[in-house]
């Protein structure tokens, strides 16, 4: 079972769904996103890929004491996203640092939710999902969003990949986001994944 955080994002229901692509702005994007964590109190939580907008805001204002952690694989995101967020690094309730992309840089299950952004699925392989396997804790929920280049074979791929280092799926959703233009001209929308998954609970002998 998934667990639960302040707020349910719409399509959060425990059993697998898969959703076909709609139409949203960035914002709710971003929002069912953050949702989708499911962040509790006391949580700690791994952004991987933050870029260069780090939600740390946003993270840490869901659930009373949560702790945020950013990774990027270079220093120039790292150096701004401390800069913007003296305040909370000061606070000890965010931290920013640079990885190699590959080993993540924490012990075994020290997180209860991780993020990934991921702007192709080239970007992300079969040691990633072990990786965030081995640093959730039991329980703990992987939220993936991307930007795929052929939207189905690779999301098809990429939750393969998931499946395989032990996670179980949870929720899918592809959607095109719109902006200012899209609503004012006849363009294409960027398609957009969100994947929700879950690190099974430890099962236990009855004894």
């Amino acid at each position: 079972m998934l667990m639960k955080g302040n707020i349910r994002p719409p399509y959060l229901t425990g059993e697998p769904i898969w959703q076909s692509s709609r139409s949203i702005d960035a914002e709710t994007y971003r929002k069912y996103a953050i949702q989708a964590l499911c962040i509790d109190a006391n949580s700690r939580i791994l952004d991987i890929f933050f870029g260069t907008r780090s939600w740390v805001a946003e993270i840490t204002a869901e659930a009373w004491k949560t702790h945020y952690f950013g990774l990027e694989t270079s220093e120039a995101p790292v150096r701004k996203a401390s800069r913007m967020f003296k305040s909370y690094t000061e606070k000890r309730k965010a931290a920013f640092s640079v990885y190699s992309g590959e080993k993540i840089p924490y012990v075994t299950r020290f997180f209860h939710r991780v993020l990934c952004r991921l702007s192709g699925a080239e970007h992300i392989s079969g040691y990633f999902f072990t990786e965030a396997y081995r640093v959730l804790g039991y329980g703990g929920i992987l939220v993936v969003l991307y930007q795929p280049r052929k939207a189905f074979d690779e999301a098809v791929s990429l939750v393969d990949s998931a499946l395989e280092a032990g996670f179980v799926l949870r929720n899918f959703g592809m959607y095109h986001l719109e902006s200012d233009t899209d609503k004012n001209m006849a363009i294409p929308h960027d398609e957009h994944v969100l994947i929700t998954l879950e690190k099974p609970l430890k099962i236990t002998d009855a004894k």
